[in-house]
């Protein structure tokens, strides 16, 4: 069997809240999207011509892009490093959200990108938590987790609220 080599910190890094601020951002920009196109249906399924279940399939291919590659993305935030594998998560995010005007004008296109998305998020994901888990002390390890957390958690209320009117202005 390969021999594990552990990595005890003596003293948390100085840039743990930094990185976990980026982490935040990164996760938050993610879901925001994720929200964004899930209140968006009724407006895809017009552009798109396409059925509430064809809609459904795009919303859950963001969502299977993140599953499998959120277990990826921990191994590959070990390997590569949680900045690499943050900033990989973020350009397949971004170039999926440029690309949407022009890509997802057919379904096949919509779909493909939707499950780009969801690989971009599982990359972020498993590096963003990880490093957070990793770069704090046990004492404080909780209330980071749960400043994380609960941050990306506003992010779905601030798309939620924003979609309305985004959609409203043509």
């Amino acid at each position: 069997m390969a021999e594990t080599k552990t990595i005890l910190l003596q003293k948390p890094p100085a840039a743990r809240w930094w990185v976990m601020v980026m982490g935040i951002l990164a996760y938050g920009h993610f879901f925001m999207i994720m929200q964004l196109i899930s209140s968006m249906t009724t407006t895809v399924m017009g552009d798109l011509n396409i059925t509430v279940t064809e809609c459904t399939w795009l919303l859950t291919a963001t969502k299977i892009g993140f599953a499998i590659f959120t277990l990826l993305g921990g191994p590959l935030g070990t390997r590569l490093g949680p900045r690499r594998t943050i900033t990989l998560g973020l350009i397949l995010n971004a170039v999926s959200n440029l690309v949407f005007p022009w890509g997802a004008t057919t379904y096949a296109g919509a779909f493909t990108l939707c499950l780009l998305q969801g690989v971009g998020g599982g990359f972020i994901s498993g590096s963003a938590i990880g490093a957070t888990c990793l770069w704090f002390p046990t004492r404080s390890r909780g209330l980071a987790t749960g400043i994380f957390t609960g941050l990306v958690g506003s992010m779905f209320t601030i798309a939620s609220v924003c979609c309305p009117m985004l959609v409203s202005s043509g």
